[in-house]
């Protein structure tokens, strides 16, 4: 079983005085469970920063959300230790057939 839980999304931008800098950053939890062992845990993050000079609009604001949540989302799907622990029933299940 997968689960995984949005822990944080959030978008803000720190005004200069020419300038500013924005920031959406996301955060996603997943929880890995095979069998009654202990879950497999991990807290994977994303972000888009960039400088700015002129208010964003909508689209361009979604874009850059959109961006965080995809880096977070990668980096859960590429981790290895996650994937060792979706992948173990497969592995449990080849092994009894070989039996």
């Amino acid at each position: 079983m997968l689960k995984v839980e949005i822990r944080d999304l959030k978008y803000e931008v720190d005004q200069g005085f020419w300038s500013g800098t924005l920031h959406a950053q996301c955060a996603m939890k997943a929880l890995c469970q095979v069998g009654p062992g202990k879950p497999f845990e991990k807290l994977f993050r994303g972000e888009h920063q960039e400088s700015v000079q002129v208010v964003q609009n909508a689209e361009e604001n979604i874009r850059y959300v959109n961006d965080a949540v995809s880096k977070t989302i990668n980096e859960l799907l590429n981790d290895p230790e996650l994937d060792q622990c979706l992948s173990a029933p497969a592995l449990a299940t080849a092994q009894t057939s070989a039996h």
